[in-house]
């Protein structure tokens, strides 16, 4: 009986240990893709958002444990190389949002995320965005409509401020009786 354990734990160790060689080459590879495909030269690009944005995203889209772990679908890292690795295996999409999230952290990705977002209407990131649904500059938008525009981010068509107003006032008082 002592012998099957002793096969048993051997057996478990070498499938971990392969587990983790596969992990580790994949890993390996996957970054050296995202370097040739410049996505951390998207670091380097100047990223203008006020920081009091990037407070109400962390507030909308808190970050969990469990999205720490499984990034969840309002991660900006996830959102960031969505179109690049979306139609490869769930395993390379997870260690791509790793290594982005590791190497520029949640806020620049935030950052670089709300930048490149389509809000629709031909208002690509947050700032054309601002102007056009509230007739204002992102830095003197009120706390609503800010909290609003991130609000979008999550389904942009459901929660358009000019087709579905209703919509997005449910969802934003829904999220202001959850605090």
């Amino acid at each position: 009986m002592i012998n099957v354990f002793k096969y048993l734990g051997i057996l478990i160790l070498s499938v971990l240990i392969s587990i983790t060689v596969l992990y580790q080459y994949k890993k390996s590879n996957i970054y050296s893709e995202l370097e040739t495909d410049g996505y951390f030269e998207l670091v380097n690009q100047p990223q203008n958002i006020p920081q009091n944005i990037i407070n109400t995203y962390n507030e909308v889209y808190p970050e969990t444990a469990e999205s720490i772990l499984i990034p969840r679908y309002d991660c900006p890292c996830r959102n960031l190389i969505y179109f690049k690795y979306c139609n490869r295996n769930r395993l390379d999409y997870y260690i791509a949002t790793r290594i982005i999230k590791n190497e520029i952290g949640r806020n620049q990705c935030i950052k670089i995320h709300l930048n490149n977002f389509d809000f629709l209407y031909n208002c690509i990131g947050i700032q054309k965005a601002s102007k056009f649904y509230f007739n204002s500059d992102l830095n003197k938008l009120s706390k609503e409509n800010m909290t609003k525009l991130i609000l979008m981010v999550k389904n942009p068509t459901s929660y358009n401020p000019k087709r579905n107003p209703e919509k997005l006032n449910q969802a934003y008082n829904k999220y202001i009786n959850d605090l």
